[in-house]
């Protein structure tokens, strides 16, 4: 291969290991324990009461975990085009948790935490890089890509959540990643009086008739979650609307450049296949009492005059779904974006301005974070937690750097 001009390097590499994970083991678990409760008064006294704490597991270990991958690297035309690709995967077992679905509803105690469930996850990232030069500009490009995917193998629920009573298993966590997105699914907003006459008599949201400028919900189960539509939008019409709760794909790109003491760095980051539902620290949606946030919507909101609002009618205080509080797909966005992370311009002045001071460089430098997002996610930064909470800040940084 000594011969070979175009291939300049050629790794393939693989590893496997396995090691414990302390799995949240809380202290005490092992042990009986007593916790305070309500007390009693005797004579002119008061005394605390005490009471069983969770049934102790004596036989608590680590979890397991096993990960292994498999890579390839190599370089071409000089080692100016250099690529990395690689495959994972990893599984934990043991894992603690409750045994709720299997337990009968009679026990007269708290669950213990056990060993049982099983979850795994896999994945694959690849980068690419470009370095070369044209005259005295030297350049570099690069790019890297990952995907990941998580699933429960075991854990502990009723039988009833995968022998086919709920379509597609829908209850079921088996299979499924941890974080997944539920809500009720809207159809959108009644905006005139065709539409709201178009519902079927007797038809409730959370026992509330259906009026002008409010979401309507699809009716998809009745009690105890049976499938079908029963006439009244409740709790059993919850569901799942993505898989995607966390993002599936991460990536980055970006440049540097050097050309006469001039330096320019960037780097771009952001995410993909990921579904997010607006929210604020009060849960799913935006509560019309969730004020200031509530001024999210307050100069595009439906009313008789504004039938094609974007956000539904005004209604006081009300924390109610059907007025926008609460999760649903109305709410739910796809929260995929890209991010110029950072971007650092640098000046590195000629030696021989300071070279009789015995100064070994000087720089002038100029540094931006999170400068600019781009994203289909507009009711917030889509890195933002909450509609109420911190922001990512732009930070702006210059100075000058004397080494000696």
């Amino acid at each position: 291969m000594k011969q070979t001009t175009w291939l300049s390097n050629l790794k393939v590499r693989g590893s496997y290991g396995t090691t414990g994970s302390d799995n949240d083991i809380g202290a005490w678990k092992w042990n009986n324990t007593y916790n305070k409760t309500t007390g009693f008064v005797f004579g002119d006294s008061y005394y605390d009461g005490l009471q069983p704490g969770s049934m102790p597991n004596s036989d608590l270990t680590w979890a397991t975990v096993k990960m292994w991958n498999m890579g390839l690297d190599y370089g071409l035309l000089r080692n100016r085009l250099r690529c990395e690709f690689e495959v994972w995967g990893k599984k934990e077992s043991d894992i603690l948790g409750t045994r709720i679905g299997s337990t009968p509803s009679t026990l007269g105690a708290s669950l213990p935490s056990v060993n049982y469930a099983k979850r795994s996850w896999n994945g694959a990232e690849m980068s690419v890089t470009w370095s070369d030069h044209v005259g005295e500009l030297k350049y570099e490009i690069y790019g890297n890509l990952g995907y990941a995917k998580d699933q429960w193998d075991v854990i502990d629920q009723a039988d009833s959540y995968t022998d086919g009573t709920y379509t597609d298993n829908w209850r079921s966590a088996i299979g499924k990643p941890n974080d997944r997105v539920g809500g009720y699914i809207s159809e959108g907003i009644i905006r005139t009086q065709e539409q709201l006459d178009a519902i079927p008599d007797g038809f409730t949201q959370f026992g509330r008739e259906p009026m002008l400028g409010v979401l309507l919900f699809k009716d998809i189960r009745g009690d105890n979650y049976s499938e079908g539509a029963d006439g009244k939008i409740d709790g059993n019409d919850w569901t799942y609307l993505s898989d995607n709760g966390i993002p599936r794909i991460n990536f980055g790109f970006g440049f540097n450049l050097n050309w006469r003491g001039f330096t320019v760095n960037t780097h771009f980051q952001g995410v993909g296949a990921y579904d997010r539902m607006v929210s604020t620290r009060n849960g799913g949606g935006v509560f019309q009492v969730d004020r200031p946030y509530f001024e999210l919507w307050a100069s595009d909101y439906w009313t008789p005059e504004t039938p094609n609002a974007k956000y539904p009618r005004i209604n006081g205080g009300w924390m109610q779904p059907e007025f926008g509080g609460g999760s649903s797909s109305y709410w739910m966005k796809n929260g995929s974006f890209v991010r110029l992370k950072n971007l650092n311009i640098a000046y590195s002045l000629p030696k021989r301005w300071y070279q009789t001071l015995k100064i070994e460089d000087v720089q002038l430098y100029f540094n931006g974070t999170n400068l600019f997002v781009i994203s289909a996610f507009k009711e917030y930064d889509p890195e933002q937690a909450t509609l109420d909470s911190y922001p990512l800040m732009k930070t702006f940084t210059g100075g000058l750097s004397i080494n000696f």
